[in-house]
């Protein structure tokens, strides 16, 4: 039985939300593994736990997950925690601790993350602060937990590829350049920052998968081209639910871009330009990984993050 996506007429697999799910259990399970094995103090651990649990879809560890698979690699040992298992939950401890410092007042000044308290409003700024520090050193510990397990050079790589990816010359240079940029209308700052602050995040969970498992030349860079086409998609539609979707939907306070005179693709382009680009960069994302067999989770997940409510 196949039932219809809520904003098109395109049919959507069952097994899509299955998938899904199963990613999300085992992001789950491995983060949860990895605060049962760390002494970490309680004050901090409570602080830094309560956004890591807060929800969310695992989007990030499931892009991980799911190249790998695309790949031949194997998701469903229960033996031990694996290599591939880890490094999308240190993905994950990155993107949380992402969260937290966004939300901070001197940075977008947020009181909600998906739909609670964001950290510094139950934990005080201080905290939030120190929690945000902790999961992303807690990432590398991870990291440096796979290399040394697996003892290889793609390990090596792919923990490398991560910290490239989520710090000054990715993901934490794309938000300094987004708060340096209101009242901007420039078209390639604006591409310039989301490739960065967004997609750089999504580049590492993608290829990191790709590197670990050993993948190189033309298939390698097929994949860093859906990378950053998904990761500008994501923003492309994240920046229209701001303008478009509601607070209940999205779990955070919705119109704060423009009301903040922020640079994003709705007010560059306008809301329907923006669609009809994100629905030029949808096609492009699923024709870069059209040659690679068991891409159906893949292109089934550009679809829904063309069409998302939240």
């Amino acid at each position: 039985m196949r039932k219809y996506d809520r904003h098109t007429s395109r049919k959507m697999s069952n097994d899509f939300p299955v998938r899904l799910e199963f990613y999300k259990n085992i992001a789950n399970e491995t983060l949860d593994a990895i605060f049962e094995s760390k002494p970490i103090i309680p004050e901090l651990k409570q602080a830094m736990e309560y956004s890591v649990t807060l929800g969310g879809k695992r989007l990030r560890p499931a892009l991980c997950y799911s190249v790998w698979e695309m790949l031949g690699g194997d998701l469903k040992s229960t033996t031990a925690v694996s290599a591939i298992r880890l490094i999308g939950a240190a993905i994950e401890l990155i993107h949380t601790y992402s969260l937290i410092h966004d939300d901070l007042p001197c940075m977008d000044d947020d009181d909600f993350r998906r739909g609670k308290p964001s950290n510094h409003k139950v934990f005080g700024e201080a905290m939030a602060v120190l929690a945000g520090d902790a999961l992303l050193n807690l990432a590398y510990e991870v990291l440096f937990d796979v290399c040394r397990q697996e003892k290889t050079i793609q390990a090596i790589k792919a923990a490398q590829l991560i910290a490239a990816c989520a710090g000054s010359q990715g993901m934490v240079a794309g938000q300094a350049l987004d708060m340096s940029s209101k009242s901007s209308n420039d078209e390639e700052l604006l591409n310039t920052i989301h490739s960065l602050k967004t997609g750089m995040l999504f580049r590492a969970s993608i290829l990191s998968a790709a590197e670990l498992y050993g993948i190189s030349g033309e298939k390698y860079a097929e994949l860093d081209r859906f990378a950053h086409d998904f990761g500008l998609l994501f923003q492309i539609t994240d920046d229209l639910l701001d303008v478009c979707g509601s607070k209940e939907e999205l779990g955070k306070t919705t119109g704060k871009d423009e009301a903040a005179g922020k640079l994003t693709y709705a007010t560059v382009y306008g809301v329907n330009e923006a669609q009809v680009r994100a629905e030029s960069i949808a096609s492009s994302a699923k024709a870069h990984i059209s040659h690679f067999d068991n891409n159906d989770f893949l292109i089934e997940l550009v679809e829904q993050t063309l069409t998302r409510a939240k």
